[in-house]
């Protein structure tokens, strides 16, 4: 499963709890409907980003991220020459040279896989540590501003930024013991 499975599930898990203890008119009558990224109001915490330093400060995980980024860096040179000189190329010194960029652009994939899999590693282990502040935070903000109906930002076709919670959802998810 995911991360982005892993988050709608939250989201909705939290969201159906919330409405179904929430009080008021329902979305059809009026009631208040906003939408909330979850994902970045978890990532955007003052834990999130402290652990997320201390993932970036391991000497390993380092060391992948500047791969990642040369290796990035490397095959747009490389694509870039090809453009340039490519059409001027033997066909042998052109197949040589794409066979090398092939091989560049997976070695590029499995270092960026690497990254994303401890990104995702640690977003796990957020959501899991926060679950229950995540919870209390969500409900007491439905509570106080009479919210009927959460969406998840990214499954609204619009928002208007008045209708987005995120912004709130940090701010007291750092103050929240």
């Amino acid at each position: 499963m995911n991360i982005q499975c892993v988050i709608q599930y939250w989201v909705r898990g939290f969201c159906l709890a919330a409405l179904l203890a929430s009080a008021g008119a329902s979305a059809a009558e009026g009631g208040k409907v906003v939408v909330l990224d979850l994902q970045r109001a978890i990532m955007m915490t003052d834990v999130a980003r402290e652990k997320m330093k201390a993932l970036e400060n391991q000497k390993e995980f380092s060391e992948t991220l500047k791969k990642r980024e040369a290796l990035g860096l490397e095959l747009k040179r490389k694509e870039e020459l090809f453009q340039k000189e490519g059409p001027t190329w033997s066909a042998e010194k052109r197949n040589n040279y794409i066979k090398d960029r092939e091989f560049m652009r997976k070695d590029f994939e499995l270092v960026a896989q690497k990254v994303q899999a401890e990104q995702q590693d640690l977003m796990r282990e957020l959501m899991k540590s926060l679950e229950p502040k995540v919870k209390q935070v969500l409900e007491q903000l439905i509570k106080d501003q009479q919210i009927n109906v959460v969406l998840e930002k990214n499954a609204a076709i619009f928002a208007d930024r008045s209708a987005d919670i995120t912004e709130q959802m940090i701010e007291k998810l750092n103050k929240a013991p």
